[in-house]
Protein backbone atom coordinates (compact mmCIF):
# COMPACT_ATOMS: atom_id res chain seq x y z
CA UNK A 1 0.00 0.00 0.00
CA UNK A 2 1.43 3.06 -0.90
CA UNK A 3 0.91 6.76 -1.38
CA UNK A 4 1.77 8.21 -4.60
CA UNK A 5 1.43 12.12 -4.71
CA UNK A 6 -0.76 14.09 -1.87
CA UNK A 7 -2.88 17.40 -1.90
CA UNK A 8 -3.16 19.82 0.94
CA UNK A 9 -5.05 22.46 1.41
CA UNK A 10 -6.06 24.53 4.54
CA UNK A 11 -5.20 21.65 6.83
CA UNK A 12 -3.79 23.90 9.77
CA UNK A 13 -0.88 25.89 8.91
CA UNK A 14 -0.65 24.49 5.55
CA UNK A 15 -2.20 26.59 2.43
CA UNK A 16 -1.11 24.74 -0.32
CA UNK A 17 1.06 21.42 -0.34
CA UNK A 18 1.45 19.03 -3.20
CA UNK A 19 4.27 16.04 -3.15
CA UNK A 20 4.63 12.89 -4.98
CA UNK A 21 6.52 10.51 -3.26
CA UNK A 22 8.81 7.00 -3.21
CA UNK A 23 7.65 3.68 -1.80
CA UNK A 24 10.20 3.51 1.07
CA UNK A 25 11.64 6.21 2.99
CA UNK A 26 10.48 9.89 2.38
CA UNK A 27 12.10 12.35 4.42
CA UNK A 28 11.37 15.65 5.31
CA UNK A 29 13.24 18.33 7.19
CA UNK A 30 12.98 22.39 8.35
CA UNK A 31 13.18 24.33 11.13
CA UNK A 32 10.92 23.72 13.90
CA UNK A 33 7.24 25.94 13.38
CA UNK A 34 6.90 25.34 9.62
CA UNK A 35 4.39 22.32 9.50
CA UNK A 36 6.11 18.82 9.25
CA UNK A 37 4.22 17.11 12.19
CA UNK A 38 1.09 19.05 10.30
CA UNK A 39 1.68 17.46 7.35
CA UNK A 40 1.99 14.22 8.94
CA UNK A 41 -1.03 15.18 10.76
CA UNK A 42 -3.05 15.46 7.02
CA UNK A 43 -1.75 12.03 6.01
CA UNK A 44 -3.02 10.28 9.38
CA UNK A 45 -6.11 12.33 8.69
CA UNK A 46 -6.14 11.07 5.10
CA UNK A 47 -5.66 6.92 5.76
CA UNK A 48 -7.78 6.95 9.12
CA UNK A 49 -10.57 9.54 8.53
CA UNK A 50 -10.13 11.18 11.62
CA UNK A 51 -6.69 13.29 13.02
CA UNK A 52 -5.59 11.56 16.94
CA UNK A 53 -4.20 14.72 18.04
CA UNK A 54 -7.43 16.07 18.88
CA UNK A 55 -11.01 14.94 19.02
CA UNK A 56 -12.52 18.07 17.40
CA UNK A 57 -12.72 18.64 13.40
CA UNK A 58 -12.61 22.79 13.85
CA UNK A 59 -8.92 22.41 15.61
CA UNK A 60 -7.44 22.22 12.36
CA UNK A 61 -9.14 24.58 10.68
CA UNK A 62 -6.66 27.80 10.38
CA UNK A 63 -7.40 30.44 12.18
CA UNK A 64 -8.18 34.09 10.96
CA UNK A 65 -8.81 33.13 7.48
CA UNK A 66 -12.15 33.20 5.76
CA UNK A 67 -12.24 29.45 4.25
CA UNK A 68 -14.81 26.88 2.59
CA UNK A 69 -13.44 23.85 3.12
CA UNK A 70 -9.94 21.97 3.89
CA UNK A 71 -8.87 18.92 1.97
CA UNK A 72 -6.44 16.34 2.02
CA UNK A 73 -6.39 13.95 -1.43
CA UNK A 74 -3.96 11.39 -2.00
CA UNK A 75 -3.37 8.72 -4.56
CA UNK A 76 -2.72 5.75 -3.30
CA UNK A 77 -1.53 2.42 -5.11
CA UNK A 78 -2.74 -1.06 -3.47
CA UNK A 79 -1.38 -4.40 -2.96
CA UNK A 80 -2.87 -5.73 -6.29
CA UNK A 81 -1.20 -2.34 -8.15
CA UNK A 82 -4.60 -0.76 -8.46
CA UNK A 83 -4.71 2.71 -8.06
CA UNK A 84 -7.64 4.83 -6.57
CA UNK A 85 -7.82 8.33 -4.94
CA UNK A 86 -8.69 8.91 -0.90
CA UNK A 87 -10.29 12.32 0.02
CA UNK A 88 -10.34 13.60 3.68
CA UNK A 89 -12.35 16.74 3.20
CA UNK A 90 -14.37 19.27 5.81
CA UNK A 91 -16.76 21.86 4.66
CA UNK A 92 -16.90 25.20 6.77
CA UNK A 93 -19.70 26.60 5.80
CA UNK A 94 -23.17 26.96 6.48
CA UNK A 95 -21.38 24.61 9.44
CA UNK A 96 -18.42 22.24 9.78
CA UNK A 97 -19.01 18.59 8.09
CA UNK A 98 -17.11 16.04 7.21
CA UNK A 99 -16.92 13.85 4.13
CA UNK A 100 -14.82 11.07 3.72
CA UNK A 101 -14.88 9.73 -0.27
CA UNK A 102 -12.91 6.87 -2.43
CA UNK A 103 -13.16 7.27 -6.12
CA UNK A 104 -15.95 10.19 -5.64
CA UNK A 105 -17.89 7.71 -3.62
CA UNK A 106 -18.43 9.77 -0.18
CA UNK A 107 -18.52 6.64 2.61
CA UNK A 108 -19.40 6.15 6.21
CA UNK A 109 -16.36 6.18 8.51
CA UNK A 110 -16.84 2.22 9.34
CA UNK A 111 -16.50 1.68 4.90
CA UNK A 112 -13.61 4.03 4.68
CA UNK A 113 -11.15 3.03 7.97
CA UNK A 114 -8.68 0.65 7.54
CA UNK A 115 -8.56 0.82 3.64
CA UNK A 116 -5.12 2.49 3.77
CA UNK A 117 -3.74 1.61 7.19
CA UNK A 118 -1.17 4.18 9.34
CA UNK A 119 0.70 4.10 12.55
CA UNK A 120 1.90 7.17 14.16
CA UNK A 121 5.02 7.04 16.02
CA UNK A 122 6.22 10.19 17.72
CA UNK A 123 8.39 11.57 20.56
CA UNK A 124 5.46 10.62 23.07
CA UNK A 125 5.59 7.69 22.16
CA UNK A 126 8.72 6.55 23.65
CA UNK A 127 6.82 7.57 26.78
CA UNK A 128 4.11 5.07 26.20
CA UNK A 129 5.79 2.16 27.85
CA UNK A 130 5.44 4.79 31.17
CA UNK A 131 1.96 6.45 29.96
CA UNK A 132 -1.29 6.29 32.17
CA UNK A 133 -3.57 3.42 31.47
CA UNK A 134 -5.76 5.96 29.02
CA UNK A 135 -3.46 6.45 26.61
CA UNK A 136 -2.21 2.62 26.82
CA UNK A 137 -5.60 1.99 25.73
CA UNK A 138 -6.21 4.37 23.20
CA UNK A 139 -2.83 3.50 21.87
CA UNK A 140 -4.28 -0.46 21.28
CA UNK A 141 -7.66 1.23 20.05
CA UNK A 142 -6.51 2.95 17.36
CA UNK A 143 -4.03 -0.45 15.61
CA UNK A 144 -7.34 -2.31 16.11
CA UNK A 145 -9.81 -0.24 14.51
CA UNK A 146 -7.70 -0.41 11.35
CA UNK A 147 -7.14 -4.50 11.90
CA UNK A 148 -10.55 -5.32 12.57
CA UNK A 149 -13.61 -3.71 10.63
CA UNK A 150 -15.78 -4.79 13.55
CA UNK A 151 -13.85 -3.12 16.57
CA UNK A 152 -14.78 0.20 15.85
CA UNK A 153 -18.14 -0.14 16.17
CA UNK A 154 -18.26 -2.72 19.19
CA UNK A 155 -15.74 0.46 20.74
CA UNK A 156 -18.36 2.95 20.08
CA UNK A 157 -21.40 1.38 21.04
CA UNK A 158 -19.61 0.87 24.57
CA UNK A 159 -18.42 4.01 25.10
CA UNK A 160 -22.05 5.24 24.38
CA UNK A 161 -23.68 2.67 26.99
CA UNK A 162 -21.27 3.29 29.01
CA UNK A 163 -21.78 7.33 29.04
CA UNK A 164 -25.46 6.59 29.76
CA UNK A 165 -24.91 3.73 32.75
CA UNK A 166 -22.56 6.32 34.27
CA UNK A 167 -25.23 9.46 33.90
CA UNK A 168 -27.91 7.13 35.68
CA UNK A 169 -25.04 5.96 38.60
CA UNK A 170 -25.05 10.10 38.98
CA UNK A 171 -28.95 10.61 38.96
CA UNK A 172 -30.13 11.71 42.59
CA UNK A 173 -33.03 9.06 41.88
CA UNK A 174 -31.68 6.08 40.81
CA UNK A 175 -33.66 3.88 37.80
CA UNK A 176 -32.05 0.22 38.72
CA UNK A 177 -33.98 -0.98 35.56
CA UNK A 178 -32.44 1.59 33.02
CA UNK A 179 -28.85 0.93 34.15
CA UNK A 180 -29.66 -3.14 33.99
CA UNK A 181 -30.05 -2.21 30.51
CA UNK A 182 -27.28 -0.33 29.54
CA UNK A 183 -25.13 -3.19 31.60
CA UNK A 184 -26.42 -5.80 29.45
CA UNK A 185 -25.32 -3.20 26.35
CA UNK A 186 -21.91 -3.33 28.11
CA UNK A 187 -21.79 -6.93 28.16
CA UNK A 188 -22.86 -7.26 24.77
CA UNK A 189 -19.91 -4.98 23.46
CA UNK A 190 -17.73 -5.25 26.10
CA UNK A 191 -16.88 -9.06 26.03
CA UNK A 192 -16.21 -8.61 21.86
CA UNK A 193 -13.50 -5.58 22.89
CA UNK A 194 -11.64 -8.24 25.38
CA UNK A 195 -11.86 -10.88 22.95
CA UNK A 196 -10.15 -8.50 20.42
CA UNK A 197 -7.87 -7.47 22.70
CA UNK A 198 -6.78 -10.91 24.07
CA UNK A 199 -6.10 -12.31 20.75
CA UNK A 200 -4.04 -9.07 19.66
CA UNK A 201 -2.39 -9.31 22.49
CA UNK A 202 -1.31 -13.26 22.03
CA UNK A 203 -0.66 -12.15 18.50
CA UNK A 204 2.39 -9.31 19.89
CA UNK A 205 3.72 -11.68 22.28
CA UNK A 206 4.22 -14.72 19.72
CA UNK A 207 6.01 -11.85 17.08
CA UNK A 208 8.01 -10.58 20.04
CA UNK A 209 9.01 -13.80 21.08
CA UNK A 210 10.52 -14.72 17.49
CA UNK A 211 12.70 -11.74 17.06
CA UNK A 212 16.37 -12.78 17.37
CA UNK A 213 18.51 -9.45 16.73
CA UNK A 214 18.19 -8.08 20.33
CA UNK A 215 20.36 -9.47 23.11
CA UNK A 216 16.95 -8.19 25.15
CA UNK A 217 13.72 -9.82 25.33
CA UNK A 218 10.34 -8.13 25.68
CA UNK A 219 6.44 -9.30 26.24
CA UNK A 220 3.44 -7.29 26.76
CA UNK A 221 1.66 -8.20 29.95
CA UNK A 222 -2.21 -7.74 29.55
CA UNK A 223 -4.22 -6.92 33.02
CA UNK A 224 -7.62 -6.74 32.58
CA UNK A 225 -10.43 -5.22 35.08
CA UNK A 226 -11.64 -8.49 35.02
CA UNK A 227 -9.92 -12.02 35.88
CA UNK A 228 -10.29 -13.82 32.96
CA UNK A 229 -9.01 -17.64 31.58
CA UNK A 230 -5.56 -17.23 29.90
CA UNK A 231 -6.30 -20.05 27.56
CA UNK A 232 -9.68 -19.82 26.62
CA UNK A 233 -12.38 -17.41 26.41
CA UNK A 234 -16.17 -18.83 26.41
CA UNK A 235 -16.47 -17.30 30.00
CA UNK A 236 -16.15 -13.92 28.80
CA UNK A 237 -19.47 -12.56 28.56
CA UNK A 238 -20.45 -14.01 31.66
CA UNK A 239 -17.52 -12.87 33.43
CA UNK A 240 -17.73 -9.33 32.69
CA UNK A 241 -21.76 -9.32 33.41
CA UNK A 242 -21.48 -10.77 36.84
CA UNK A 243 -18.41 -8.12 37.42
CA UNK A 244 -20.77 -5.85 36.51
CA UNK A 245 -23.32 -6.22 38.73
CA UNK A 246 -21.29 -7.21 41.87
CA UNK A 247 -19.82 -4.04 41.84
CA UNK A 248 -22.92 -2.52 41.57
CA UNK A 249 -23.19 -1.06 44.76
CA UNK A 250 -19.47 0.12 44.49
CA UNK A 251 -20.28 1.91 41.10
CA UNK A 252 -23.81 3.73 43.27
CA UNK A 253 -21.15 4.71 45.75
CA UNK A 254 -18.41 5.93 43.36
CA UNK A 255 -20.91 7.17 40.18
CA UNK A 256 -19.27 5.70 38.01
CA UNK A 257 -18.85 1.93 36.36
CA UNK A 258 -15.62 0.32 38.21
CA UNK A 259 -15.36 -2.47 35.76
CA UNK A 260 -14.64 -3.41 32.09
CA UNK A 261 -12.85 -2.89 29.02
CA UNK A 262 -12.10 0.71 29.74
CA UNK A 263 -10.29 -0.09 33.33
CA UNK A 264 -8.01 -2.50 30.94
CA UNK A 265 -4.30 -1.53 30.61
CA UNK A 266 -0.79 -3.02 29.61
CA UNK A 267 2.83 -3.33 30.87
CA UNK A 268 5.20 -3.95 28.87
CA UNK A 269 8.46 -6.30 30.28
CA UNK A 270 11.60 -6.95 29.85
CA UNK A 271 13.94 -9.66 30.20
CA UNK A 272 17.91 -8.47 30.48
CA UNK A 273 19.12 -11.54 29.64
CA UNK A 274 18.03 -15.59 29.65
CA UNK A 275 18.50 -16.25 32.90
CA UNK A 276 16.79 -13.02 34.67
CA UNK A 277 13.23 -12.21 35.98
CA UNK A 278 10.96 -10.49 33.46
CA UNK A 279 10.91 -6.76 34.45
CA UNK A 280 8.61 -4.12 34.49
CA UNK A 281 10.10 -2.19 31.19
CA UNK A 282 8.28 1.62 32.66
CA UNK A 283 10.33 0.67 36.49
CA UNK A 284 13.60 -1.30 35.39
CA UNK A 285 14.45 -0.62 31.69
CA UNK A 286 16.64 2.04 30.98
CA UNK A 287 15.80 5.22 28.53
CA UNK A 288 18.11 3.08 26.18
CA UNK A 289 16.28 -0.16 25.96
CA UNK A 290 12.92 2.35 26.34
CA UNK A 291 14.02 3.31 23.25
CA UNK A 292 14.74 0.08 21.67
CA UNK A 293 11.08 -1.02 22.93
CA UNK A 294 9.90 1.33 20.73
CA UNK A 295 11.62 0.23 17.60
CA UNK A 296 10.60 -3.49 17.80
CA UNK A 297 6.84 -2.92 18.80
CA UNK A 298 7.05 -0.54 15.53
CA UNK A 299 7.99 -4.15 13.73
CA UNK A 300 6.13 -5.95 15.56
CA UNK A 301 3.31 -4.26 14.24
CA UNK A 302 4.18 -4.42 10.55
CA UNK A 303 3.73 -8.22 10.74
CA UNK A 304 0.52 -8.19 12.60
CA UNK A 305 -0.78 -5.74 9.53
CA UNK A 306 0.84 -8.08 7.15
CA UNK A 307 -0.22 -11.48 8.54
CA UNK A 308 -3.86 -10.45 9.58
CA UNK A 309 -4.84 -7.90 7.00
CA UNK A 310 -2.56 -9.10 4.23
CA UNK A 311 -1.19 -5.07 4.42
CA UNK A 312 1.32 -2.95 4.80
CA UNK A 313 0.44 0.05 6.87
CA UNK A 314 1.85 3.51 6.37
CA UNK A 315 4.18 4.84 8.77
CA UNK A 316 4.43 8.55 10.06
CA UNK A 317 7.63 8.76 12.33
CA UNK A 318 7.25 12.68 13.91
CA UNK A 319 10.68 13.91 14.57
CA UNK A 320 11.83 10.20 15.74
CA UNK A 321 15.47 10.03 14.77
CA UNK A 322 15.86 12.79 17.72
CA UNK A 323 15.00 10.09 20.15
CA UNK A 324 17.04 7.74 19.09
CA UNK A 325 20.62 6.84 18.99
CA UNK A 326 22.52 5.74 16.00
CA UNK A 327 22.22 1.91 16.09
CA UNK A 328 18.77 2.00 16.56
CA UNK A 329 18.24 4.63 13.92
CA UNK A 330 20.46 2.31 11.31
CA UNK A 331 18.10 -0.91 12.75
CA UNK A 332 15.00 1.12 11.59
CA UNK A 333 16.01 2.28 8.47
CA UNK A 334 17.20 -1.22 7.35
CA UNK A 335 13.65 -2.71 8.46
CA UNK A 336 11.79 -0.16 6.33
CA UNK A 337 13.91 -0.88 3.72
CA UNK A 338 14.29 -4.58 3.65
CA UNK A 339 10.60 -4.76 4.64
CA UNK A 340 9.91 -2.07 2.04
CA UNK A 341 7.55 -0.52 4.03
CA UNK A 342 6.58 3.40 3.11
CA UNK A 343 7.40 5.19 5.93
CA UNK A 344 7.22 9.50 6.15
CA UNK A 345 9.65 10.66 8.69
CA UNK A 346 10.21 14.49 9.68
CA UNK A 347 13.27 16.11 11.43
CA UNK A 348 14.91 19.45 12.15
CA UNK A 349 18.09 18.61 9.81
CA UNK A 350 18.90 16.18 6.88
CA UNK A 351 19.75 12.79 7.70
CA UNK A 352 24.01 11.92 7.58
CA UNK A 353 24.72 9.89 5.59
CA UNK A 354 22.21 9.39 3.45
CA UNK A 355 21.77 6.75 0.69
CA UNK A 356 19.65 9.03 -2.04
CA UNK A 357 18.97 6.02 -4.26
CA UNK A 358 16.98 4.75 -1.19
CA UNK A 359 15.37 8.24 1.06
CA UNK A 360 13.76 10.54 -0.59
CA UNK A 361 14.65 13.65 1.20
CA UNK A 362 11.86 17.23 1.13
CA UNK A 363 12.64 20.51 2.31
CA UNK A 364 9.93 22.28 3.51
CA UNK A 365 9.88 26.05 3.68
CA UNK A 366 7.84 28.60 5.27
Amino acid sequence: MYLTSLKVLNFRNIKNFAYEFGKNINYFFAPNGTGKTNLLESIQALTIGKTLRTTREKDIIPLNLDLQYIDVTGKILDEDNINFTQSYRIHLQPKITKELIVNNNKLPLSQYLGRVPSIWFGPENIRIINSSPVNKRNFIDNILIQLYPKYQYCLRRYNKALKHRNKLLQELTIDKHQIDIWTEQLVIYGSEIIRYRKFFFQVMNEKLNQLTFSRYRFKIKSIPSIQLDPIFDEDIEYKLRADLYENYTQDLHKKTTTVGPHKDYWDLFIQINQNHTWLNASRYASRGQQRLALIILFMTLIQIFQEIRNLKPIMLLDDIFSELDDENIQLLKNFILDNQVQTFITGVTPLPQTNINQINLYELLK
